[in-house]
């Protein structure tokens, strides 16, 4: 992964550049989600956090919600413990995964 990223608020802030076009940055959540070689702690729950928020506010991007299920599907997550991802972040990434889906199934 090039121009590797730190820390939370550093990856946040790339994340969040809105001058960056959504599938690059998608690609740098993608790619840090699942890079071993990241020493970020708590990236994966920042990494979904941030996905969900972002699919929240634009439901309509296939591609975060195509990004979130990547990650979902990923070896990486396969490998994470239960203690990776604290309660109230799977909650709300459960949430808004149930929205989205029902609004997708439902078309609305």
């Amino acid at each position: 992964m090039s121009n590797v990223v730190y820390d939370l608020p550093e990856l946040l802030r790339r994340l969040d550049q809105e001058e960056e076009p959504l599938p690059k940055r998608l690609r740098l959540a993608l790619a840090a989600f699942e890079s071993n070689d990241l020493p970020v702690q708590r990236k994966e729950e920042l990494i979904l956090n941030w996905l969900c928020e972002y699919g929240e506010k634009n439901r309509n991007s296939e591609d975060v919600w195509s990004v979130l299920k990547a990650c979902f599907n990923s070896s990486h997550m396969k490998k994470l413990s239960s203690a990776n991802i604290r309660p109230p972040v799977k909650s709300f990434v459960s949430e808004v995964s149930f929205s989205f889906q029902t609004n997708w199934v439902l078309g609305t």
